[in-house]
């Protein structure tokens, strides 16, 4: 294992991603220190669970090159992250797979849990005639997908709404089986062809209304996404990271700090769901003061 220079792999080789939450005392990190070394490898010792074990999963898949942050930009160069950083969308939009640590807290902890096969592949019984067929123990895709992907610690962070929005395809490793999301469908190990995301069974999930808010197409739910994820530097990142999802939803000279220049007017009234945060203005300059991108709340 070790780090390969850009200017030495095909424009055309395959390559994944791995979107994850850090640790607090992240071992492996790339710096103008180690640079040298690491491109001569990368020892296991040094790699914390979540890399290992996505590196071994990219290997089983057949693809030999997967980009991590930390590894793959130098950590105490500001000119290397200004100049990356902004490519972050592109990298993970031209990923082959995304692999999400979805339910691990930090770093620290493995890709895979333990888990009860039964629950997910369903059991097999026959019929009066011995034909067998299969019987799922749960089809609600809708709870299941809220519950172990989309409200799971990893999804909280800014930079992963980018990343998985980025990606063409993204493969969850979720507290109880792995996930599939991609631009037409979302689906799970114990229902491999397309998760049931009807609700019509249970109370409808409360979205705040938010057609009002004017945009492209579907900008009006990334507002509304994007605002209450975390950032943990959000004065430098904020902006930064959501330009990286713009891009697919209008031309630059259009874009003007989360609100767009066609219709800018009528993005202008936007309002806090907790008016009462005391921490959502920034105390340093973030953003225009009439972006809700110079807020630190849900919009």
């Amino acid at each position: 294992m070790r780090i390969v220079e850009q200017e030495y792999i095909s424009r055309s080789v395959k390559y994944m991603t791995l979107s994850h939450r850090w640790g607090d005392t992240n071992r492996a990190q790339l710096t103008i220190s180690n640079y040298s070394n690491f491109k001569q490898g990368i020892s296991k010792e040094h790699l914390p669970k979540t890399f290992f074990d996505a590196m071994e999963m990219a290997r089983r898949l057949g693809i030999f090159y997967l980009w991590i942050d930390c590894l793959c930009i130098i950590q105490d160069s500001l000119a290397d992250w200004d100049r990356e950083s902004s490519n972050i969308a592109d990298i993970y939009t031209g990923s082959w797979c995304n692999l999400a640590a979805t339910c691990a807290v930090d770093d620290s902890q493995s890709l895979h849990v333990e888990r009860n096969p039964p629950e997910i592949e369903g059991c097999i019984i026959r019929d009066s005639v011995g034909e067998p067929f299969k019987v799922e123990g749960n089809d609600d895709g809708a709870r299941a997908w809220d519950g172990y992907v989309k409200n799971a610690p990893l999804m909280s962070r800014a930079w992963v709404f980018q990343e998985v929005s980025s990606a063409p395809r993204t493969l969850h490793f979720g507290r109880d089986q792995m996930y599939w999301q991609c631009s037409t469908q979302k689906a799970c190990e114990s229902s491999p062809s397309e998760l049931n995301m009807s609700r019509k069974r249970y109370q409808p999930e409360r979205i705040p209304l938010v057609e009002s808010f004017q945009g492209p197409p579907g900008w009006a739910q990334i507002v509304h996404q994007y605002s209450s994820c975390q950032l943990t530097f959000p004065i430098k990142d904020k902006l930064v990271a959501l330009s990286g999802i713009a891009r697919k939803y209008g031309a630059e000279m259009d874009y003007l700090a989360g609100l767009w220049e066609p219709d800018v007017l009528l993005q202008l009234p936007w309002k806090l769901n907790n008016p009462q945060d005391p921490s959502a203005r920034p105390t340093e300059y973030q953003a225009p003061s009439w972006s809700w991108t110079s807020i630190n709340s849900e919009i």
